[in-house]
């Protein structure tokens, strides 16, 4: 049988913590078939707490208070590993959508934050926030969409000519020689490409070049700062071989995000929930 036993409450998890016998050679207690108790197993806390570890990583406490609290692996926000036999020990839903962890409790399906998120089990077995804890609510990062909007127009002048320049070269009809008109040319004699932008900094100089402005580019002109501020819009992978209007402002929204992040950006409670995703999301996962 390769299933992992269902562990209702920490009771339960105490009991199957004194009953199975440690690996040969170790203290490793393993849960479910011992051949995978190398990577999954549960340690027992000074308190009697009961933790299920996953490539030694702590994913599900068991407390004696009643608390039952779930964590990320925090190298890998958004960790698959293990996730089907987490579900068979908590006997709820568990799944990755748009890069976060998320469980389906009473409330509806919830994000689980980096700092955890304690919950407590019903008579029913499903599971609850654990109400004495609200300070517990998992926060998430969600695009402002009405201060994404208001940036917009600031630069509603800089969108019109990108778009102009996009219909005017016509999708894919950006060559090396653009970016050499742009961006010079690298060491190597090749076109100069720009690092993506992603931070603060590198998002305002782009800003500030869109403005028209010289920054530390003396050399240019207003309108070269400009043109060389919407390739270096299009400098990333997602949009460097298919240029379209479309693509090209979703990713200057991007910049938007990363200046300003205090105006785009919002961080939200959620006590109760569905699955969602903010398309731009990606600026938000960072803070």
């Amino acid at each position: 049988m390769n299933r992992m036993p269902y562990l209702h409450d920490h009771k339960e998890a105490l009991e199957h913590a004194k009953t199975v016998v440690p690996i040969r050679g170790s203290n490793r207690l393993p849960l479910g078939p011992r051949k995978k108790a190398v990577n999954f197993n549960m340690e027992l806390g000074d308190d009697n707490a009961v933790s299920i570890m996953v490539w030694g990583k702590e994913r599900i406490t068991y407390q004696p208070d009643g608390v039952i609290r779930l964590l990320n692996n925090p190298a890998f926000f958004a960790d698959q590993t293990g996730l089907q036999d987490l579900r068979e020990v908590l006997g709820v839903s568990l799944k990755v959508h748009d890069h976060k962890t998320w469980v389906e409790l009473r409330e509806g399906w919830i994000p689980i934050p980096r700092e955890g998120l304690a919950v407590r089990r019903l008579d029913n077995g499903d599971l609850e926030f654990h109400p004495s804890q609200p300070d517990q609510y998992p926060k998430v990062w969600r695009i402002d969409r009405q201060g994404v909007k208001a940036l917009r127009e600031e630069y509603a002048s800089f969108r019109k000519y990108a778009s102009a320049t996009i219909k005017l070269k016509g999708v894919n009809r950006f060559t090396a020689e653009d970016w050499v008109t742009s961006w010079g040319r690298n060491s190597a004699g090749g076109p100069q490409l720009p690092l993506a932008v992603a931070d603060e900094h590198a998002a305002l100089e782009l800003l500030s070049m869109a403005r028209g402005d010289h920054g530390s580019s003396g050399e240019f002109t207003p309108d070269m700062m400009r043109y060389r501020a919407f390739m270096w819009v299009w400098c990333k992978p997602l949009w460097s071989t298919d240029l379209s209007v479309k693509s090209w402002m979703g990713a200057f929204d991007e910049v938007l995000m990363w200046a300003h992040p205090d105006v785009a950006l919002q961080l939200k409670t959620i006590t109760s929930g569905k699955l969602f995703v903010d398309r731009y999301t990606c600026c938000a996962r960072r803070l």
